[in-house]
């Protein structure tokens, strides 16, 4: 049992001093033990003193003395101490801490870097032209980049995709202002400007010609009712540079032939050419690539039904042979990737072993004329 006092008296008594020099000095330990924490002290002169701090302690000196460990001491001084050792020790269980160490733990990141590359894209039908402005030039004109150049360009080529949409419909897409720069024609300065009129290459009508994309401007920004807010020198519209279309040999499919194929205004003669060209162009564009822009059917005729196309290139690229046309043809025929048979190809029968020879043939004739050509003494 451990009772805990929150007083302890210390008495002194100022009588008849006297040194002691024996002291009797007595421990007790184990005993009963008060303690007393936060209580209050008393002190008063020549009589009774009492203190408490923490714990009860009474000293007097020349007499005896006992000491209680951690409890209560008292001492009187000339006269006889005692110390009574009497208490309670408790003690307390031992506390036990446990710590926890958090642990960390780091997982490296792996990073994937996947790289896609994306196929060539076609060429869209583009026609350039040229004409002169009236508009007073400024040097932030020939940056691109400048606000004076993009507002200028704004203005041109709104103007002018109203004049091609109303001019070619759904052939056309837009126009695209390149570069405005000074030039000096007849001791004037003027403005230049390159505009690309760019047009549809899924269209199944042929691209229009260079003299009608031409016509189409001078018409309409020279008719003072057309609304179209472009200040253009008369006659000084032109063009620079526009694709190359060629025909291709005949092939001939093995369907059945209607009279409305014959005209080229028909739905009929709309979804026939929309199917040759979606389904033979991406021969062409992957054996003539980056040149080729578009195959476009031009006419169809009795037998099954024999097919006559356009090839369009850009304007510096060179077009291939009869030779190489065939074997795109026959590559295409031999894929199985079509939804229509090929059956002739520029009057020969389509066969892996026919067309080979065929295309052998040519070969090796152009071969012999080389061969002749070089022998003859110039």
């Amino acid at each position: 049992m451990q009772s805990t006092t929150s007083e302890a008296t210390q008495t002194t008594t100022n009588e008849t001093p006297q040194s002691t020099t024996e002291a009797t000095q007595t421990t007790s330990i184990g005993e009963t033990q008060s303690t007393s924490v936060g209580t209050s002290q008393s002190t008063t002169a020549g009589a009774t003193q009492s203190a408490t701090v923490g714990a009860s302690q009474s000293s007097t000196t020349g007499a005896t003395q006992s000491t209680t460990v951690g409890a209560s001491q008292s001492s009187t001084a000339g006269a006889t101490q005692s110390t009574t050792s009497e208490a309670t020790q408790t003690t307390r269980a031992p506390t036990t801490i446990t710590t926890t160490l958090a642990t960390t733990t780091t997982i490296p990141t792996t990073t994937t870097t996947t790289t896609t590359t994306r196929p060539p894209s076609r060429p869209a039908p583009t026609i350039e032209i040229r004409a002169v402005l009236l508009i007073l030039f400024q040097s932030a004109l020939a940056n691109t980049g400048s606000p004076e150049f993009q507002q200028q360009a704004a203005e041109v080529e709104n103007a002018c995709d109203v004049i091609y949409q109303q001019r070619f419909g759904s052939r056309f897409v837009r126009t695209i202002v390149r570069q405005f720069r000074l030039v000096t024609r007849f001791r004037t300065d003027e403005v230049e400007t390159d505009v690309d009129v760019v047009f549809n290459e899924t269209s199944i009508e042929p691209l229009p010609t260079s003299s009608a994309v031409a016509e189409a401007l001078a018409i309409a920004v020279n008719d003072s009712n057309s609304g179209i807010n472009l200040s253009v020198v008369p006659g000084s519209i032109f063009v620079t540079s526009e694709p190359k279309s060629t025909a291709i040999v005949q092939f001939r499919t093995n369907d059945t032939f209607i009279a409305d194929l014959l005209n080229s205004t028909s739905g009929a003669f709309s979804k026939r050419s929309s199917l040759i060209k979606r389904e033979l162009e991406p021969f062409f564009f992957e054996d003539y690539q980056p040149d080729f822009i578009s195959l476009t059917p031009t006419s169809f005729s009795n037998g099954s039904i024999i097919h006559e196309a356009n090839m369009t290139i850009t304007s510096d690229a060179t077009f291939p042979n009869d030779t190489q046309i065939i074997a795109t043809l026959t590559r295409a025929a031999l894929s199985g990737n079509l939804s229509f048979t090929i059956i002739f190809i520029d009057g020969t029968a389509v066969s892996a072993g026919e067309v080979s020879s065929s295309v052998n043939l040519l070969s090796a004739c152009g071969l012999t004329l080389l061969s002749l050509l070089a022998a003859q003494p110039w």
